[in-house]
């Protein structure tokens, strides 16, 4: 039995994880080729869907808790200035998440293009082709 197509909303979950932008996905197509092969086609591994589906459930838990703990963050001033406390577990948030950003990477045999748990999104730049 094939795997469950991946809905449009997973698919736009995907490309935003994986920092792949909508607005060229019809000239860089190597990804919308990928997950049309893990979720669509009769010979497609129906676990890889199911690990993908999973991974995207966890990372949406990952974005929650960075969410919440954001009004968690208390200000402690230390010598040098001030900082977050809670820092670390955040960072240990994003971390987690740029993991299961890996493990879709492998799974759908790309590079993710921008980091999604990053301090800030790299922008501009070629495309890659190929």
């Amino acid at each position: 039995m094939p795997a469950a197509p991946f809905t449009p909303a997973e698919r736009a979950q995907i490309r935003m994880y994986l920092g792949w932008s909508d607005q060229f996905r019809d000239i860089d197509t190597r990804l919308e080729s990928q997950m049309d092969t893990v979720g669509n086609r009769p010979e497609a591994d129906v676990g890889a869907a199911a690990n993908v589906r999973s991974i995207l459930t966890k990372l949406a838990n990952v974005d929650l808790s960075l969410e919440s703990g954001m009004g968690n963050q208390t200000l402690n001033t230390v010598e040098g200035g001030t900082s977050f406390q809670g820092e670390k577990e955040m960072a240990a948030y994003r971390k987690h998440g740029r993991n299961l950003i890996q493990r879709l990477a492998i799974i759908f045999d790309v590079k993710p293009k921008r980091d999604y748990y990053g301090e800030e999104a790299a922008s501009g730049g070629m495309l890659e082709m190929g």
